[in-house]
């Protein structure tokens, strides 16, 4: 069901605030009909100790309590002091006359306002409850106020408590309904980047891997967004790159397979002769398939991260030599001169084979397109905390247009060149990723013979930084 997170939220929500609602109502009715109730009995009692005071006066004026109950009738005008008063229909009216009762230590009764025992006895119990009048400190009565003899609250007082707790509760309920909005709001706001989340996931894991999520944040929400358009980003990528190496793949594999195919076709046929000549033929084939299926293969572990480094301090200068090495036999008919860093100081922090496949990489392809007397410059130097190796070379150059695609996969400057002279186009693009593996960089600008100039950089083996 969809926003079922959202309503789930909101469910749950909504039940904690009314819940929380419903108990705060319940505890300001228990308090304050508590505390009303204490602050009349408090009031009761101490009306109840004056009168007690005047009924000893009395009694010692006339030996006696008969006839104190005209001294202690309440007056009409009588109001109680103001926290007994309450509101009633938008007017402060005095609360109604408490009831006064003086009873003898006999059981007698002396005083009764309001006619309340004419039709009750007196209890015991009732009499441990009243103000005592003392005399000589000895008891001769006791006088009852109000709640010391009736319910202490009387129907005002219970109006009073009941316009306290609607009046609570309304604004218990207004809160509520306000928390709730506020709180669909906040989770609209979460459920909505989770629901685009399911939706865009829903969507990729049915292969559309160009889905996106187009909302900005700046919170984890907003965190887990970028991060999951990163990774589709990275899907995308990984499929396009698996898409591309399959076709480009198939394209270079065509040809040598086609050329097999061919002459093999034709030597069934007896239009070839298998001789010597004929079969070296096919093997040099086979050769530079088995040399493009490795090169797929290197390439395929660069790309994947898949390549173990073991790295080490070594110097670039004697790794730049080693790698030189091979090919001065090779430039000595041809007449070009190599010239290989001398110096010594520049340590890097990496793996010395790959990094001599590099090097290597790059010499090959300089002596491929140096002209015979041409020459091939190789020299380091420090450049702020990296180590740069520059290999320059006397040949036609690389237009400043081609200079980034040239590290791309199956990318040849010159389309004509064939495969065994220009090789598949795939040495440069793994060097290049086996630079970015060791935190390093590759790149191409023209040199200072004339021709083209490969530089790579890595750090220096105190301030290593890898990716």
């Amino acid at each position: 069901m969809k926003h079922r997170l959202f309503y789930t939220f909101l469910a749950f929500f909504a039940l904690i605030i009314f819940l929380g609602a419903a108990v705060n109502i319940a505890i300001v009715a228990f308090s304050t009909h508590k505390a009303y109730t204490r602050m009349v009995r408090q009031e009761d009692k101490l009306l109840a100790d004056q009168m007690a005071l005047l009924a000893e006066d009395y009694y010692r004026q006339n030996g006696t309590l008969i006839g104190i109950s005209e001294i202690l009738r309440l007056p009409s005008g009588y109001r109680m002091p103001p926290s007994h008063r309450m509101m009633d229909h938008s007017r402060m009216m005095p609360r109604m006359v408490p009831p006064v009762l003086v009873l003898g230590e006999d059981g007698r009764v002396y005083a009764d306002t309001h006619g309340f025992f004419a039709t009750r006895e007196v209890q015991d119990f009732e009499i441990q409850h009243g103000t005592p009048v003392m005399i000589d400190s000895r008891t001769v009565g006791r006088v009852f106020v109000g709640s010391m003899i009736v319910p202490a609250l009387d129907d005002r007082d219970n109006e009073f408590l009941g316009l306290v707790v609607r009046s609570v509760l309304v604004s218990s309920l207004s809160v509520a309904i306000v928390a709730v909005f506020l709180g669909a709001v906040l989770f609209r706001r979460i459920a909505s980047p989770v629901e685009a989340l399911a939706a865009a996931s829903r969507s990729i894991a049915q292969g559309n891997l160009h889905a996106r999520i187009n909302i900005h944040r700046s919170d984890e929400l907003g965190e887990l967004i970028n991060q999951f358009n990163s990774m589709a980003s990275s899907l995308e990528s990984s499929e396009e790159w698996k898409r591309r190496i399959i076709s480009d793949s198939a394209h270079e594999l065509r040809t040598p397979v086609a050329v097999l195919q061919g002459e093999l076709e034709m030597i069934l046929e007896g239009v070839y002769t298998p001789d010597r000549k004929r079969i070296e033929s096919l093997y040099r084939e086979t050769e530079l398939m088995s040399r493009l299926i490795s090169e797929l293969g290197e390439l395929a572990a660069a790309e994947g991260g898949q390549i173990r480094l073991i790295r080490q301090n070594c110097s670039l200068e004697e790794l730049a030599r080693e790698a030189a090495e091979p090919f001065l036999v090779q430039a000595l008919p041809r007449k070009i001169s190599i010239q290989i860093p001398d110096s010594e100081g520049m340590e890097v922090f990496g793996d010395p084979q790959k990094i001599i496949q590099v090097i290597r990489n790059l010499v090959a392809n300089a002596l491929k397109v140096v002209p015979d007397g041409g020459r091939i410059d190789m020299y380091s130097e420090k450049v702020g905390n990296e180590a740069v190796l520059r290999v320059d070379d006397s040949g036609a150059g690389i237009p400043e247009e081609y200079r980034e695609q040239i590290f791309q996969r199956f990318f040849r400057l010159d389309s004509s060149r064939n495969r065994e002279a220009g090789g598949a186009g795939l040495g440069l693009a793994i060097a290049m990723r086996i630079m970015q593996l060791h935190g390093g960089r590759i790149w191409a600008d023209e040199g200072k013979n004339g021709g083209a100039r490969i530089s790579i950089a890595l750090p220096l083996s105190d301030t290593r930084v890898f990716s």
